[in-house]
């Protein structure tokens, strides 16, 4: 089981970060560290914008917050997970035997407990790289969108017969070939 970091461990981490390339601590990275601490799930750059910005008022600027975020993404906190135009964020230490669940029709972002996961991605060494976080995603459709697509088939199965024609024409050619 994956011990979780505490809030002062973290901000530990970020000082250092801070220290070694000489910038500042300030009371806003303090805060959206505190606010994204507390985050169970995957999230987003402006949900916390907002979030920050309903309980700071107008003190708190939308580029602060997400400067403040690349910062604990440099610093190693956070994984920055794009997808598209847009970016999900999540605590690193929360990725430690989970893989990492992506819908590709809605972008639902979820995790998902593998027990050996730590272990077989301690053994990922590529050439001339030196990895300092592994994270597995997994690309699928979620519950919702799989049912939503099941439920408009009457207006999209033209598309799907022709897709699965195409799908079984080329799993025939590959049959063939490779006799």
């Amino acid at each position: 089981m994956k011990r979780e970091l505490s809030l002062e461990e973290l901000r530990s981490v970020m000082r250092e970060y801070l220290e070694v390339h000489d910038l500042k601590e300030t009371y806003t990275r303090n805060l959206v560290l505190e606010h994204v601490y507390q985050l169970e799930k995957p999230f987003d750059a402006d949900s916390v914008y907002k979030k920050l910005r309903e309980t700071e008022g107008k003190q708190i600027s939308r580029s602060t917050v997400f400067s403040a975020i690349d910062l604990l993404c440099r610093c190693g906190i956070l994984i920055h997970l794009t997808r598209n135009l847009g970016g999900n964020y999540i605590l690193a230490w929360r990725c430690k035997g989970y893989a990492l669940v992506l819908c590709s029709e809605c972008g639902k972002l979820n995790l998902f407990r593998q027990e050996n996961l730590s272990k077989q991605m301690q053994y990922l060494k590529p050439p001339r790289f030196s990895p300092t976080q592994a994270v597995m995603v997994v690309f699928g459709e979620c519950n919702d969108c799989t049912n939503r697509s099941s439920s408009d088939a009457g207006e999209a199965s033209p598309r799907k017969n022709t897709d699965s024609t195409q799908k079984s024409k080329l799993t025939k050619k590959r049959k063939s070939s490779s006799k």
